[in-house]
């Protein structure tokens, strides 16, 4: 279904269901750590939409341009940060009976924010498996890559835009309110 809605090709969805695996692995891992020692650090406080996009945005385009550099290792490693925090803090609130800021708090925003982070991460995968085809058997290399990058990440990246702006209008007006 959401294949359909978006017009994700077998490519984007083999690409964001590895990503998003990486990301569940990594917050089980977040969650089974002892992190108590962060809870009188933690400091809960109201950002403006344009604070919460543009810093979002931010980690996004690095997701793609320095997973673009180092074989997607750089969007694998914000996926590992973000999972083992949301799996730690999540493990910390409900041990503080604190459960419900989890569900007031987190998922709200999270629900866009977190795809947008998977997406970003894919996107440079799925560019280095588009280098890999263009190198491996096409004769006009330029052309393949440009059709290919058209085909498969454009429609991402456009995708990572709308979640991240849904994300921060939440995040800014609901989550934590």
């Amino acid at each position: 279904m959401i294949k359909k809605i978006f017009n994700l090709n077998k490519l984007q969805v083999y690409a964001i269901s590895f990503m998003t695996s990486l990301f569940i692995l990594f917050i089980l891992l977040g969650y089974s750590f002892k992190l108590d020692a962060i809870k009188d650090e933690i400091n809960i406080q109201k950002l403006s939409f344009f604070h919460v996009f543009f810093n979002n945005s931010k980690m996004v385009l690095l997701n793609i341009g320095l997973g673009g550099i180092t074989f997607s290792l750089y969007g694998v490693f914000t996926l590992f940060l973000n999972g083992i925090i949301l799996g730690g803090v999540t493990k910390m609130l409900i041990n503080v009976n604190l459960g419900i800021s989890v569900i007031t708090g987190i998922i709200p925003h999270g629900i866009f924010e977190i795809p947008a982070i998977i997406i970003s991460s894919a996107i440079s995968l799925i560019f280095y498996i588009g280098l890999f085809r263009t190198f491996r058997k096409f004769e006009n290399k330029i052309k393949f890559f440009k059709g290919f990058f058209k085909k498969n990440i454009i429609n991402l990246i456009v995708l990572d835009f709308i979640l991240l702006l849904i994300a921060a209008i939440i995040e800014s007006t609901i989550s934590f309110a």
